[in-house]
């Protein structure tokens, strides 16, 4: 159910939709935490710092979506039936711009800026995280 996304090599965010974003946290529960640096033109995911096994660096990505659902998904059958529309946010280049997602049943989701334009992404890497409204994200 994910989109067919654009990949670009530069992004250019609309400045009334954007606010910087160097450090995103992200918190699930009292219990479980997620957090993004921004660093040389990449976001570095800790939980200390993420290490990728197979080649001893650090995780690291260009975007990371936050995706706002109602309920948790457990599985394809729960994101299938999932609502169709909410908003979220993209954390792209630095900066964090809202979005807005929309989804048929059976279909891909669609996600756009706040106008309904669809939203590209930096090439490289996207971590996609899809939350409860009840999470809380938190970025500056």
């Amino acid at each position: 159910y994910l989109p067919k996304l654009n990949f670009v090599d530069t992004i250019k965010i609309n400045g009334d939709n954007s606010k910087s974003a160097t450090s995103v946290f992200i918190t699930f529960n009292e219990d479980s935490s997620s957090n993004f640096l921004y660093q040389d033109g990449e976001y570095y995911h800790y939980r200390d710092l993420c290490i990728d096994t197979d080649n001893n660096t650090p995780v690291k990505f260009s975007n990371v979506i936050v995706q706002f659902i109602h309920g948790n998904i457990i599985s394809d059958e729960t994101l299938a039936t999932s609502e169709n529309h909410g908003t979220g946010l993209l954390f792209s280049g630095g900066k964090a711009q809202n979005i807005k997602w929309t989804r048929k049943k059976d279909s891909q989701i669609k996600i756009a800026d706040p106008n309904g334009d669809p939203i590209s992404l930096l090439s490289g890497p996207t971590w996609w995280i899809f939350i409860n409204k009840d999470c809380s994200v938190a970025y500056d």
